[in-house]
Formats: structure tokens, sequence, C-alpha cells
């Protein structure tokens, strides 16, 4: 019984030194963050809460959602839609897909814009203020269905 409870001690010990700190660095980074006011991280708009609801309800549930790296976070807990690149632990190739993310962004050439989701195949663009940072300008209606818009945050079908 001796033996035992010393083993039990042991791995107690072990499991808290092993785990600890990386909580203790999580807490740590967020209160940094909020500290910073730092809010996207922390609160949604009521905008961007109703165009995560109109993904949910609107869209397949297979459908493929682009967004810059703050929404493609948000996307597959508030919508439960997958997106092109988000969480960096849950998207194979990220680095690539994330430039090509703000590349898609950042040009305006619809041409090169249609081939990318076509090819990856995207069924929604999400466009915010986030995706506007990158500076590529609005959609070709001609390409790109506004089927959603609650303030700044539009969704786009591919057609």
């Amino acid at each position: 019984v001796k033996k035992f409870a010393l083993n039990s001690i042991f791995v107690l010990f072990g499991f808290a030194m092993f785990f600890t700190p990386s909580n203790v660095d999580a807490l740590r980074s967020n209160i940094s963050l909020y500290q910073k006011n730092y809010q996207g991280l922390f609160y949604v708009s009521s905008d961007e809460a109703a165009t995560w609801q109109w993904l949910r309800k609107n869209s397949s549930s297979s459908a493929v959602v682009l967004a810059a790296p703050r929404g493609a976070n948000a996307i597959p807990g508030f919508a439960v839609r997958r997106v092109y690149a988000g969480h960096w632990a849950m998207t194979l190739d990220r680095a690539s897909k994330e430039g090509q993310v703000a590349a898609f962004y950042q040009i305006s050439d619809d041409l090169a814009r249609v081939r990318f989701v076509k090819d990856a195949g995207i069924a929604y663009v999400v466009f915010g203020s986030e995706e506007r940072r990158y500076g590529g300008g609005a959609l070709s209606t001609a390409s790109f269905q506004l089927v959603f818009q609650s303030g700044e945050f539009q969704i786009f079908k591919v057609l």
C-alpha cells in the first residue's frame, strides 16, 4: 500500500509538472491580449454572428468557405462549416494555404480568383474588415454572387 501511494504521488507530480506550464503560458498570453484591448479574440460583433448564422442555415454542410484567418478560425465553431485554411493544427500545409488566402484577397484579377476557388473547391467567400485589409478590392458580380450582407460582412457564392 505504501509503494502504491508513493507511485501515485509520483505520477500526480509528473502530471502536474507536464501540464501546468502550458496552461500558465496560455493564461498569460490571454491576459496580455486582453490588456492590450485586442477584443477581436474575445468578442464577436452582432454582424459577424449574423454572418456565421446565415452560413450555417443557408449553405450545405459540406460547403468549403474562404475567409481570412480570424474568420476562418470562427467559422467551424459558429457556422459548423469547413474552411479552406483555418486553425493551425487542423489545416494541412497551412503556410502554403495561408499564402494562397492572402494572395486571393490581395489581387483584383477575377480570372485568377475564380480559378483558385474552383480548383480549391470553395463554395463561399467571406468579405469583412479583415479581408478588406488585404487591399485587393471587391469581387466581380459576374463570378461571385452576393448572397448575404450584415454591416461590413458579406458572403459571396461562387458561381
